[in-house]
């Protein structure tokens, strides 16, 4: 079992503590696994960094779900996302963009709460991205909150749609694609735009290239790549084929896996007719995501327990997906993030 390992420093040098699941024993500890971090902000909320994003996830499958990604744009400024907005945590005021895949409770109920979060702190209204079926519902709630609240709120709902190209701050822009649930519904994927000297120059110092720039030459190639991926609910349809073709390509994935075993009546069949995704299709189609670095799965049904998540996945998904493997839950009102 490749299960990891918490380390704590104490007088008598680095102590290594039985391997656990990664969750909080104090507010100041911090993990390090596989190239990953996982700490504890102040709140119930912690946070998982892979590569040089900030995550954190706050999902329950019919509860809330929340997923809040940072990054940086340069000269120590951050740009902060949002995926859905059933529970407007402590870490999700600060994203002023936020992304709504479908119109279920458990992933839109706290948008208003969220807008009003940032009134309160004097922040500029937030963006919605949400589709046009939504947009008007919205509008009605914000419109009856806003005639009993001492202190009314601003809220921009901006309709999208699959291939939209949103334009972010700084190197992002993220496309919705489309998903497969119950109702309409839309995942998202965030692409960052960097360049690159083109190969023929790569030779030359930065100095000279900036005089062949000046003298109108074209050195860099600009290079599009495709960082992370959202699914929100949806049923494995979204992977085979993918809905959009980057979306098995992503460093970082994130995906529901509402039903990790088979019980009673809970089967792949009736997963897919729920429109979710059952561990056991992951499992089984596990070569589709060899490019994917990094999949953490979320959106688990409250029936699981953190210790039962674990041990599950831990159990059942063989080592060379365990390799990419993070999962996400929360258990007793707080978040539990686990790796492989």
């Amino acid at each position: 079992m490749s299960a990891v390992t918490l380390y704590r420093r104490s007088r008598m040098g680095v102590m290594r503590l039985l391997p656990v699941i990664l969750r909080t024993l104090s507010k100041r500890a911090q993990y390090s696994t596989q190239g990953a971090i996982i700490s504890n902000p102040r709140g119930r909320s912690r946070q998982i960094r892979i590569g040089d994003m900030d995550i954190v996830p706050w999902t329950t499958a019919g509860m809330e779900s929340c997923v809040v990604v940072s990054l940086s744009i340069g000269q120590s400024k951050k740009l902060h996302l949002a995926f859905d907005m059933g529970y407007a945590c402590q870490q999700s005021v600060k994203c002023n963009h936020v992304f709504i895949s479908h119109g279920h409770m458990d992933h839109c109920s706290a948008m208003h709460q969220h807008a009003s979060k940032r009134s309160l702190m004097r922040n500029s209204p937030a963006k919605y991205y949400l589709g046009s079926e939504l947009v008007r519902p919205m509008e009605t709630i914000q419109e009856n909150l806003n005639q009993i609240s001492e202190f009314p709120f601003q809220a921009d709902w901006t309709v999208t749609k699959p291939n939209d190209v949103i334009q972010l701050p700084g190197p992002y822009h993220v496309v919705p694609f489309k998903t497969f649930h119950r109702v309409p519904s839309m995942g998202f994927l965030l692409y960052k735009t960097t360049s690159e000297v083109k190969e023929e120059f790569s030779k030359y110092s930065r100095s000279e290239l900036k005089q062949m720039e000046l003298r109108g030459e074209q050195v860099y190639n600009e290079v599009v790549s495709p960082e992370l991926a959202y699914t929100g609910d949806t049923t494995f349809e979204v992977f085979t084929p993918p809905s959009i073709p980057d979306l098995l390509k992503v460093k970082v994935l994130i995906t529901e896996c509402t039903y990790i075993n088979t019980v009673k009546n809970i089967n792949e069949a009736l997963t897919r007719e729920r429109g979710h995704i059952h561990l056991h299709e992951i499992i089984r189609n596990q070569h589709i995501f060899s490019d994917v670095q990094a999949l953490m799965l979320v959106h688990f049904s409250e029936r699981y327990k953190a210790e039962n998540i674990f041990h599950t996945i831990n159990k059942l998904c063989p080592t060379e997906l365990k390799g990419k493997l993070y999962s996400a839950c929360v258990d007793k009102e707080e978040t539990h993030i686990a790796s492989y």
